[in-house]
C-alpha cells in the first residue's frame, strides 16, 4: 500500500500601499486551471498590506510537484512586484 502525503504551504508576504491587492489581482487569471488535487489561495489583508498565498496538494502527484508550482507563483509575485514598482 502506497501512502500519499498531504502538504499545506502557508506564504506571507508584507508589501506596501495597496501592492498586495494588485498582486493578487494580477495572479488570479493564473489559477483557473489547476491540476488535480492541487490548490492555490490567492488573497490579501489590506489592512495589513499582506499578500497570502496558500498552497496544498492532495499527495497526488507528490511534494515536487507542489514545490515547482510555489517557485513558479513566487515567480509571478516577483514581476508583479517589478511591474507595479516601475510604474
Amino acid at each position: 500500500m502506497r501512502m500519499s502525503l498531504r502538504c499545506k504551504v502557508l506564504v506571507r508576504i508584507r508589501l506596501t500601499g495597496g501592492e498586495a491587492a494588485a498582486i493578487r489581482e494580477a495572479l488570479e487569471p493564473d489559477n483557473v486551471r489547476m491540476p488535480e488535487g492541487l490548490d492555490v489561495d490567492v488573497r490579501d489583508d489590506s489592512a495589513r498590506d499582506v499578500l497570502i498565498l496558500e498552497f496544498s496538494d492532495a499527495g497526488k502527484d507528490g511534494i515536487n510537484h507542489l514545490v515547482g508550482t510555489i517557485d513558479e507563483v513566487l515567480e509571478h509575485v516577483q514581476v508583479a512586484l517589478g511591474a507595479i514598482r516601475r510604474c
